[in-house]
């Protein structure tokens, strides 16, 4: 479903713990593909489920209208997967520190 920058849709599983990204911080990056782009691919891959298997992403504006490829959509799966990291890597404290 084509939505026009400035505006917001969700769908599919809207109980999936994935909506939290953009429920939290799509009013707070700006309303730009830069950002945008960025906030979809990580929502959408942190709702792997049996129903979501990958991502695809299209650009429909004056300059562009298509699917990113394979290529342009790897930083953002990259960005992605280290957003994931870095979350579990600060969850993971020692018990040490409160014994």
């Amino acid at each position: 479903m084509p939505v026009p920058i400035g505006e917001s849709a969700w769908g599919g599983d809207t109980s999936n713990p994935a909506i939290f990204f953009p429920h939290w911080y799509y009013s707070k990056v700006p309303n730009t593909l830069a950002s945008l782009i960025p906030l979809a691919v990580h929502t959408v891959l942190m709702a792997k489920s049996d129903n979501v298997e990958g991502i695809q992403i299209g650009i429909f504006t004056k300059n562009r209208f298509g699917i990113l490829t394979v290529d342009e959509l790897k930083p953002y799966i990259e960005l992605s997967e280290g957003i994931d990291s870095e979350i579990l890597k600060r969850l993971k404290v020692e018990d040490s520190i409160y014994g």
